[in-house]
């Protein structure tokens, strides 16, 4: 595969503010936002042509790798190009990639006209994609237009006033509500409280957690190979019309997936009655299953495939296994705490007797770690 450069389009910043040399630091941000809606459309737009596939191709955004070459005097006016390889194909149909970018440039030129003019979208314009103009043009002032396009005079003009239609499009086409979506966090701002998770479908939904005491540990987010945990995100989002959630507006918890499923088959222990097991078998002690519940809780993964279980004496078992190593909890009636990791053979297996609850032991131990 050979790597090049392709031209790509026209991005120009015009204004008062731009008459000097060079490109106000804040403003470039538009290009950000700008990139992120074309890749997003082109993403909506695959999805439409393949509907049998449930994802979008995967790092489309890497595909669309935008690089300023030029910028002249008197304006922002900025040339774009595209980092790209010859035989880049969007799938299995044959088609580059390019033409799948440019196509989304194109669909987004002709919205911002649309709108510009007739309040309207264009008809092929992918009505998941328009919250992500949310975002855009928020640097701009009244004295101050953003035009985008093809370089071949295929171009539109957006202002704040552009803005303004778009934002009173997308409230038109949306409502909050309550939500609870799984993925993984690809982005993290702990400074604005800002956050970006990927779902399964590979769709990316915004977040702000700032006005609750919601923290989110930055071993959630994912690393250099797009892999991470799952979490689960709850909270009040915009959702449109279509039932597609657009952005968290604000987030009452964040935990590992899977985490609800798990607390309520222990929760449910206290269900059990004298006699569950035979005659000898006892309810299972509540301070057994608070200490399980409120451990778990604090979990920042969750070991797969954990399952917790009723001892006969009043107590709490969970078992889980990791890279061929079982390990057991065994929660005492008796106020105990029994931990044992069992592996392929007896030099890898430990075990740790405490004589009372200890959840910094026992959330340790969850973590893979028996410590002394």
């Amino acid at each position: 595969m050979s790597a090049g450069t392709e031209r790509f389009g026209t991005f120009v910043l015009d204004g008062p503010r731009f008459g000097a040399r060079g490109v106000p630091v804040e403003a470039l941000e538009e290009l950000v936002v700008y990139r992120e809606i074309v890749v997003d459309v082109a993403r909506q737009l695959y999805l439409r042509d393949h509907p049998d596939r449930e994802r979008s191709l995967r790092n489309l955004d890497k595909k669309l790798d935008l690089r300023l070459l030029e910028v002249k005097e008197g304006s922002a006016d900025l040339l774009l190009t595209r980092a790209t390889a010859d035989d880049e194909l969007a799938g299995d149909d044959g088609r580059p990639i390019s033409d799948l970018l440019e196509e989304s440039r194109d669909l987004v030129t002709e919205a911002i006209r649309n709108v510009s003019k007739a309040y309207e979208l264009p008809a092929r314009f992918p009505r998941k994609s328009l919250p992500r103009f949310r975002a855009f043009g928020r640097s701009l002032s009244r004295a101050d237009t953003l035009r985008v396009g093809d370089l071949n005079g295929n171009t539109a003009t957006y202002t704040e006033s552009v803005r303004s239609r778009f934002l009173d499009l997308i409230a038109d086409n949306s409502r909050a509500v309550r939500q609870e979506i799984s993925g993984r966090i690809v982005e993290l701002d702990p400074e604005r409280s800002i956050f970006h998770l990927r779902t399964a479908e590979d769709y990316r939904v915004p977040g702000f957690y700032g006005v609750s005491d919601v923290s989110i540990p930055s071993i959630w987010l994912v690393d250099e190979s797009g892999e991470g945990p799952l979490v689960s995100v709850i909270g009040s989002a915009l959702v449109s019309d279509d039932g597609e959630i657009q952005r968290f507006l604000s987030v009452d918890q964040v935990r590992p997936a899977g985490l609800e499923n798990l607390l309520d088959s222990v929760d449910r222990l206290r269900a059990l009655q004298d006699g569950w097991m035979g005659a000898e078998s006892v309810a299972i002690l509540p301070e057994a299953i608070d200490f399980a519940y409120k451990a778990l809780q604090r979990l920042q993964s969750v070991p797969a495939g954990i399952s917790p279980a009723p001892l006969p004496d009043g107590g709490v078992r969970l078992e889980w296994t990791r890279d061929g190593i079982d390990f057991v909890v065994e929660i005492e009636a008796d106020g105990g705490l029994y931990l044992c990791r069992l592996g392929a053979d007896s030099v890898s297996d430990a075990d740790r007797q405490l004589d009372s609850y200890d959840d910094r032991a026992l959330i340790d131990f969850f973590q893979g770690v028996l410590s002394e």
